[in-house]
């Protein structure tokens, strides 16, 4: 938590670099990394609920709002998700 900096969850399961991290307004937490994915990560166990694949280069930038998911990566693409699919 904050007041006291504890470390309350932990995530793992990307095989290389993140290099971007936000939360969904469904709450989950979602990470992008080098390793060419986005991750959906359930907040309160921390467990990896979906795995995004497409980018052909890293996953540099990645934010959620409004039933959508925006990445950037290194390959030059920006790519929309729909945040609602199973």
């Amino acid at each position: 938590d904050l007041k006291e900096g504890a470390l309350v969850r932990r995530m793992e399961g990307h095989t290389h670099y993140v290099w971007s991290v936000c939360a969904s307004p469904d709450g989950k937490i979602l990470s992008g990394c080098y390793d060419k994915t986005i991750k959906k990560w359930d907040a309160i166990t921390g467990e990896c609920v979906g795995t995004l694949k497409g980018h052909s280069g890293g996953v540099l930038s990645v934010d959620a709002n409004s039933g959508i998911i925006c990445s950037g990566s290194a390959d030059g693409t920006v790519r929309i998700w729909d945040a609602t699919a199973e």
